[in-house]
């Protein structure tokens, strides 16, 4: 019987037993496309049987694989592109209640200057969107002469505001029932949605 939770590859076949604030994902089945790491945490990216746009988190939700690839690549070489889908067309048809929650223009200058600044590998930006000023700071040892840093950090609270209310406005279209726990489960698959959306209008 397959591990819990085994590193996974492009191609192989999945079953989500448990993901954390979505439990109408539980028992759903997907053959994983791609994956993104954020720090310690891998965000895998599955094209569900039945549709739906969730990646699975390696640090909160639980699954099994039914069945493996025949793709020898391993899990750490996956790649890190945002392309989970081909289209804007295609991305505002799955996150329709996403846009109509998050006030995504505003986060477009924070992003702008995110990548302005240097640091940051776009493809691995998604948690900086709800980190906030003094989290980002922590994180990394900015140059104090950065006029794009600076202004990027006066930006942050906000963008992790934006972040944390339209989350918690597309839980409630979705009935998902508000609690800590949940929003910030929830939180890092809509800030791993609205840096797609930027790297598609970009």
């Amino acid at each position: 019987m397959s591990k819990l939770n085994e590193k996974l590859n492009v191609g192989d076949k999945v079953k989500c037993l448990m993901m954390k604030g979505e439990p109408k994902m539980t028992g759903k089945i997907g053959v994983v496309k791609s994956s993104n790491h954020v720090f310690n945490d891998i965000h895998y990216q599955i094209d569900w049987e039945k549709g739906g746009s969730l990646d699975l988190l390696s640090d909160s939700d639980v699954w099994v694989v039914i069945k493996k690839s025949d793709n020898t690549e391993n899990s750490d070489n996956l790649t890190e592109s945002v392309g989970k889908f081909k289209s804007m067309r295609d991305f505002l048809r799955e996150n329709k209640d996403l846009m109509e929650c998050i006030e995504s223009e505003r986060l477009v200058k924070f992003l702008v200057k995110l990548r302005e600044c240097g640091y940051i590998n776009m493809f691995q930006a998604s948690i900086y969107l709800y980190a906030g000023k003094e989290n980002i700071k922590k994180m990394h040892p900015f140059n104090e002469d950065s006029e794009p840093c600076d202004e990027m950090l006066e930006l942050a609270d906000e963008a992790k505001n934006i972040m944390i209310e339209g989350t918690i406005c597309m839980m409630e279209k979705k009935g998902i029932e508000i609690n800590i726990d949940r929003v910030n489960s929830q939180i890092r698959r809509t800030s791993r949605a609205m840096l797609e959306w930027y790297m598609l209008r970009h």
